[in-house]
C-alpha cells in the first residue's frame, strides 16, 4: 500500500483523477503555501483531501494532526492513516507531542511517506491537547522546547527519507499567544528564539491568542479578537521569514484581494471549516483566483463529483486487490456532503445520500444480495440535483453567507412533480457492482425529492427488496 500510494507509481490511478495534476504544468511562481487548507481533525481525511484535490490543483492540503505516541506504538495506524495517494501533492503531515524523542521518532516514521511538509501543532487550544496532552497552544509558553522539537523532527526525517528524495520542511503552526502571555512582545521572542535556536522558516499564525482556561475550541476560534496587524508587524521585524496568515477568511477570492493589497499583501493564506463546510465556494475558484491559471480544476460540479467517483472506485479495488475491508461507503460519502450548501436541492442531496446509505447497508447485511459500490451511490444522489445546478461553473465573486452548516430549504414549493429514471451500468466482474436490472428512480417534489436504488434480478430479489424497505422505514419511524 505505501509504494502504490505514496511512491508514485499507484496502481489502478484513475485518468480522471490524475488529470487534474497533468494540467498544473503551469509557472510555479506562487507557491502552494499561498492558499492553504488547515489541519482538522475528523475532516482533513485522506478521502476529504483527495476531493479538495480534485477542486484545486495547487492547493496545499494539510492532515488531521496525528500524534507522536500513537505514530510510534502502532503499526496498523500507521499503516492505514499516513499513505495517500501520489497525485495529492502538495500535502503536509501535522504532529502534535512535547517530547523531543518521540517527535523524532514519529517523524522518522512519517518520513518514508513523502510528505512535502512536516508540521509542528503549536496552536491548537483543546483541552484534550493543550490541556492533558500538554502541546499544542501550550507550547508557546515554552519556545525553547518548541526549538528542539522542530530540531529533532528535522533529524527523524532526514534519517528516514527515501533515497534521493528531499528532507520535508518543518514549519510551526500557533496562536498569537496564549491568556495572559498575550503582548506581541512575546510573541515576537518566541518567533525569534524558534527561527534562531530551531532553524525555522515558515510559521503560520492563527492571528487570535487561545484562552485555554473556560472557552471551548469552538469560541476561541471566534471569541478572541483577530490581529492581523500583529502578522504584519512579524513580517516587518522578521523580512528574512515567511508568514502564513490564519483566520477571518473563506473563499479564495477572499484570499486574492488580501494577497493582492493591504498589510498581508504576498503572505500565504490558511482557510478552515469554510473549506469543508462549503467547499465549492471555497475551492473551486482558487486555481484562477490565487494561483494565476487560466482556467479552473474542474469546471462544474457534475465533473467534480465523477472524478471523486473515480477516486472511490480507486480506493475499493485497491482494498480488494490487497484482502483489506474497504471504508464504509458512508466514510467516502462525507467529504461531498457539503458540495450544494446554499444550493437549491441542498437538502435533497443529504437525504438522498442518508438513505442510499441505509439502502446499501441493508443489502450488505444479506450475504445473497450485491452491495453498490460508493461511486453507484454517488450517481444516483446526483439525480436529486437539477442540471443548473450541477453544470453551473464556479463562482466568480466570494460567498456572502453565513459560516455556518445548515442546509437552506428550497424556496419554490410549487414545482411540478418529478420523475425520472436512470439505468446504473452493471459491472459482472466488480467486487461492489450493481450488476445488471439496476435503476435509480428520482421521485416527489423538488422540496422533498428523493432517488432509491431499485433492484430488479426476479421476483424474489424484488420481494426481498420491498421488505428491506419496509425494514428501513420501520426503523426510521423508530
Amino acid at each position: 500500500r505505501t509504494h502504490r500510494w505514496c511512491g508514485g507509481a499507484r496502481r489502478g490511478v484513475s485518468a480522471c483523477v490524475r488529470a487534474t495534476l497533468a494540467e498544473a504544468e503551469t509557472s510555479a511562481s506562487v507557491p502552494a503555501s499561498a492558499f492553504s487548507i488547515a489541519p482538522m481533525m475528523e475532516y482533513t481525511t485522506v478521502h476529504f483531501r483527495a476531493f479538495a484535490r480534485i477542486l484545486t490543483r495547487r492547493a496545499l492540503l494539510y492532515t488531521e494532526m496525528e500524534v507522536d505516541q500513537t505514530l510510534i506504538h502502532n503499526a496498523a495506524y500507521r499503516d492505514r492513516y499516513l499513505p495517500f495517494p501520489a497525485d495529492q501533492h502538495s500535502v503536509a503531515l501535522q504532529l502534535g507531542g512535547s517530547d523531543p524523542a518521540s517527535m523524532r521518532r514519529a517523524a522518522a516514521y512519517a518520513a518514508p511517506f513523502g510528505y512535502d511538509e512536516v508540521n509542528l501543532n503549536a496552536g491548537c487550544p483543546s483541552e484534550t491537547v493543550a490541556g492533558k496532552g500538554c502541546f499544542g497552544a501550550a507550547l508557546m509558553r515554552q519556545p525553547l522546547l518548541v526549538a528542539e522539537l522542530c530540531t529533532s523532527m528535522r533529524e527523524g526525517l532526514a534519517s528516514a527519507v527515501l533515497p534521493g528524495a528531499p528532507v520535508p520542511e518543518v514549519t510551526v503552526k500557533h496562536r498569537l499567544g496564549v491568556d495572559d502571555s498575550d503582548s506581541y512582545a512575546e510573541l515576537r521572542d518566541f518567533i525569534g528564539t524558534v527561527s534562531e535556536r530551531g532553524s525555522v522558516s515558515r510559521f503560520i499564525v492563527h492571528g487570535r491568542i487561545a484562552l485555554l482556561n473556560g472557552i471551548s475550541p469552538a469560541d476561541n476560534r471566534s471569541i478572541p479578537p483577530l490581529r492581523p496587524g500583529w502578522v504584519a508587524a512579524l513580517r516587518r521585524d522578521f523580512p528574512h521569514l515567511s508568514f502564513d496568515y490564519n483566520g477571518g477568511l473563506s473563499t479564495a477570492t477572499e484570499v486574492a484581494r488580501a494577497r493582492a493589497d493591504g498589510p498581508l499583501a504576498g503572505a500565504g493564506f490558511m482557510i478552515g471549516r469554510a473549506a469543508y463546510a462549503r467547499p465549492w465556494d471555497c475551492l473551486s475558484n482558487a486555481d484562477v483566483a490565487v494561483f494565476g491559471e487560466d482556467a479552473p480544476s474542474v469546471p462544474s460540479r457534475r465533473v467534480a463529483i465523477e472524478r471523486y467517483a473515480e477516486y472511490c472506485d480507486d480506493v475499493e479495488r485497491l482494498a480488494a486487490d490487497d484482502g483489506e475491508l474497504a471504508p464504509n461507503p458512508r466514510v467516502l460519502v462525507k467529504p461531498v456532503l457539503n458540495l450544494f450548501h446554499g444550493e437549491r436541492g441542498c437538502g435533497n442531496w443529504k437525504r438522498s445520500s442518508d438513505y442510499l446509505l441505509r439502502q446499501a447497508k441493508l443489502r450488505a447485511s444479506n450475504a445473497d444480495s450485491t452491495t453498490p459500490r460508493t461511486s453507484d451511490l454517488l450517481h444516483a444522489m446526483m439525480r436529486v440535483i437539477d442540471d443548473d445546478v450541477l453544470d453551473a461553473p464556479p463562482p466568480p465573486a466570494s460567498f456572502s453567507g453565513n459560516d455556518d452548516d445548515e442546509e437552506e430549504e428550497d424556496s419554490d414549493s410549487d414545482s411540478p412533480m418529478r420523475s425520472s429514471m436512470m439505468t446504473l451500468p452493471g459491472s459482472a466482474t466488480s467486487r461492489a457492482g450493481l450488476g445488471d436490472g439496476v435503476r435509480v428512480v428520482v421521485s416527489g417534489r423538488r422540496r422533498r425529492k428523493k432517488a432509491q436504488i431499485v433492484y430488479e434480478n426476479g421476483g424474489e430479489e424484488e420481494e426481498e427488496g420491498e421488505e428491506e424497505g419496509k425494514n428501513l422505514k420501520a426503523s426510521a419511524a423508530a
